[in-house]
């Protein structure tokens, strides 16, 4: 059982770690498109939509990630509904893990790396927000877009001869 365990627990990293990936690479390439340059340099409001919006991406993505291990507890029969092991899957992936609700003991091991893996995937996102954030701040930040030194694309600019 724990060699089925682990190999069921590399599959469900590789995927997770693949909807996150592939969900933040969209994810991205929509803020930096041409079409959202407006609400990226526009007044304070309309960059916070941006913000907005990544974190209603940010929480589809882990939604995806909940609901593949909600399916996996179905299909290894573990509750008696699917509305259980999602509430399962929720509680162990935000490391919550009231208790109320236990996986069978020979399949334990499943929410262990579940829970780690969530941690992990909160923390990219965390990480991805705060950069999100920041730079959207940085941004208009003198009137004119580019970074706070001024510069258009962020990249350091030589100090001004007096």
């Amino acid at each position: 059982m724990l060699a089925e365990n682990l190999a069921i627990s590399v599959v469900m990293i590789i995927a997770c770690v693949t909807i996150h990936s592939i969900g933040l690479y969209v994810l991205m390439m929509m803020i930096r498109s041409d079409r959202t340059r407006p609400w990226r340099e526009g007044r304070l409001h309309r960059r916070g939509l941006i913000v907005i919006v990544t974190v209603f991406g940010l929480f589809l993505l882990h939604a995806a990630e909940v609901i593949a291990y909600a399916l996996l507890y179905s299909g290894l029969d573990q509750f008696k509904d699917v509305e259980t092991s999602l509430y399962f899957s929720i509680t162990t992936f935000t490391t919550l893990g009231y208790g109320d609700v236990l996986l069978q003991p020979d399949r334990r091991l499943l929410a262990g790396v579940e829970g780690l893996l969530g941690l992990l995937l909160i923390g990219w996102s965390t990480a991805i927000l705060v950069t999100v954030t920041t730079r959207l701040l940085n941004t208009g930040s003198h009137g004119h877009g580019g970074s706070r030194d001024g510069s258009a694309d962020g990249t350091p600019q030589p100090p001004e001869s007096p």
